[in-house]
């Protein structure tokens, strides 16, 4: 396409759609619904959707897509909730989507799970202490003290905005040097808390456990699970980014972004989806992008954000009709579960979409609580009391 019939925004597209996304729970069930499709898959493969399937199985059928979202900097959060905003506008889907996405707060679950976390795997870790020389020894022993007092004044700091949130960082550390690009990288973010590179290198450890490199069997990123610490730095450095902000995940949205635009993983969060944002949604400029023909979800907040952005694009480009999404949805014995799930069901059937019932899902609680949904909305059925796990023994 030439320049020209790029900034007119043209809707003939110039790269036919094809492939599938995928940004559900790598389960049996689904697997073999991916497995019959036809390539390019890509599948957004963060520790939880790779469930509890084998993890060398997924390089048979699918290419991993993983943006490291768990270390955002402060930029990254920005421009996310810039996308997030301007997706929730868009009038698309409107029969099962609504346009409630959440006002900004202190995110509870991010930093409480950050704080769970660390507590396990770094401050209450000795066989740490084993990896460092005496005088790192003590130079963890502060970083843990600091570590522990940040989580513990975390709930009193009460911010009101994000720039609150910014300024409480900035005191807890002693600066603003965490704003730096790449500060809250693994290793790199234990270096705010008082270690020498050398020494947040060896605390950290590998990214992937040894075991799971051997049964994957080939150097494939989305294959392996990660170490327990390196984990936990991740946490680590979503707590510090995302501790304010619209409640909910976004790695589906932001792994969906990168995909479209061919971005590497590596590659800066904001600079790629502020991009993104400008180009693509302000300007309209998207007829050279290949857009997946299908898409496989679970039905979180990310999600049905990047789902919604999916049926704006392809409605955009004129490529709707040949668009087909499928929702994986758990089982659930117990009436009032089974109901709730069933008349979201029908909605999703009503909108075009396939439900892929899955017993192995273990989702329900975000899917119930994810409040793009019409159902979850003010007005609309409320949800049942949370169950935290399907009736009696999962199904499949």
């Amino acid at each position: 396409m030439g320049p020209s019939a790029s900034r007119a925004g043209s809707t003939l597209p110039s790269r036919p759609p094809r492939g599938c996304f995928v940004c559900g729970q790598l389960t049996d069930t689904l697997h073999r619904l991916v497995a019959s499709f036809e390539p390019p898959v890509s599948m957004a493969t963060p520790p939880f959707n790779l469930h509890d399937y084998n993890a060398d199985e997924m390089p048979r059928f699918a290419q991993g897509v993983q943006v490291n979202v768990a270390v955002f900097g402060p930029a990254s959060t920005v421009a996310v909730t810039r996308l997030m905003r301007q997706i929730d506008g868009m009038d698309d889907l409107s029969s099962v989507l609504g346009r409630v996405l959440p006002s900004s707060r202190y995110d509870d679950f991010v930093v409480r799970k950050a704080r769970e976390s660390v507590t396990e795997f770094l401050i209450n870790n000795p066989e740490l202490d084993g990896r460092l020389p005496r005088d790192g020894q003590q130079r963890l022993q502060r970083a843990r003290e600091r570590l522990r007092a940040f989580f513990e004044s975390c709930p009193r700091a009460r911010p009101a905005s994000l720039e609150q949130w910014y300024a409480f960082v900035d005191r807890s550390l002693g600066g603003e040097q965490w704003r730096s690009p790449g500060a809250l990288h693994v290793p790199s973010v234990l270096r705010l808390f008082g270690l020498e590179a050398h020494e947040a290198e060896a605390v950290a450890g590998t990214k992937f456990a040894r075991a799971d490199c051997a049964a994957a069997g080939e150097e494939q990123p989305g294959t392996r699970r990660p170490e327990k610490v390196w984990r936990a730095l991740e946490w680590l450095g979503k707590a510090l980014a995302s501790g304010y902000g619209p409640p909910g995940a976004t790695s589906d949205l932001v792994n969906l972004v990168f995909l479209l635009e061919r971005s590497p993983p590596e590659a800066p969060v904001a600079t790629v989806v502020e991009a993104f944002r400008a180009r693509r949604l302000e300007r309209g400029e998207v007829s050279d992008l290949e857009l997946p023909l299908r898409m496989v979800q679970d039905g979180e907040f990310d999600d049905t954000l990047a789902w919604k952005l999916l049926h704006h694009l392809h409605r955009k480009r004129g490529s709707l009709d040949a668009f087909k999404v499928h929702m994986q949805l758990p089982q659930y014995s117990d009436l009032p579960s089974a109901l709730w799930f069933e008349s979201l069901a029908t909605q999703l059937r009503e909108a075009g979409v396939e439900p892929l019932i899955d017993g192995r899902s273990l989702n329900a609680d975000k899917v119930r609580r994810n409040p793009m949904f019409k159902l979850n909305a003010d007005g609309g059925a409320a949800p049942p009391p949370p169950s935290r796990e399907p009736s009696g023994q999962h199904v499949g």
